[in-house]
């Protein structure tokens, strides 16, 4: 049927709206061609921040940091009392900085996640986890479609971003992405043995 490249092109449009998951991991498969993984600057030796904060044993700077809100004090705090051996130390990432790992969206700018772990047995590079923790739940900010463009990207090195919020009593749960649905539900408890293998 004889047809303009205007119309066309609308055809091809309409199309990929109708396969959005398609389309999101044609534009992931895109990205991976031309994306680059560099070393970023040396973690600081040392951290500057307030005196007087809590000591934790598994942090890589040997204290919790001020200026984490509730959900990742939370999580802070189940990183460092894991006696399984599945946590071997944690950094609270700094965003903005060159020495914090980043992802790159699709629209080009940087995401950081909020921890990264060291894990025993873990494949990844120096078994390195990625973990970002919400402080919104099932509603709000969590649910934003930025937060949606975030879950669909993996590092190139140290794969997908795991993802947290709080519940009650403090204690953290796992977050999903569903694709079905886009986005996220609560699963159980955040389960630290999951960092091995996910």
């Amino acid at each position: 049927m004889p047809t303009d490249e205007r119309m066309l092109r609308r055809g091809v449009a309409l199309a990929a709206l109708e396969q959005q998951p398609a389309m999101r991991e044609a534009v992931r498969a895109a990205q991976r061609l031309r994306m680059t993984v560099e070393n970023g600057d040396q973690i600081p030796l040392n951290l500057v921040d307030i005196e007087g904060l809590q000591r934790a044993d598994k942090a890589a700077h040997g204290v919790f940091p001020s200026g984490m809100n509730r959900p990742e004090s939370a999580f802070a705090q189940l990183l460092d009392k894991d006696s399984t051996g599945t946590v071997l130390w944690w950094l609270r990432c700094t965003e903005n900085t060159k020495w914090a790992p980043k992802l790159v969206l699709p629209d080009g700018s940087n995401f950081f996640p909020d921890f990264a772990v060291g894990v025993a047995r873990r494949s990844k590079p120096d078994g390195i986890a990625l973990i970002e923790i919400k402080d919104d739940g099932e509603t709000g900010r969590l649910q934003s479609d930025r937060n949606t463009i975030k879950a669909r990207v993996d590092h190139s090195t140290y794969g997908k971003v795991f993802w947290g919020t709080v519940h009650g009593e403090d204690l953290p749960v796992r977050l999903l992405f569903d694709d079905r649905v886009n986005r996220f539900v609560s699963t159980n408890m955040f389960d630290l043995a999951s960092l091995v293998y996910d």
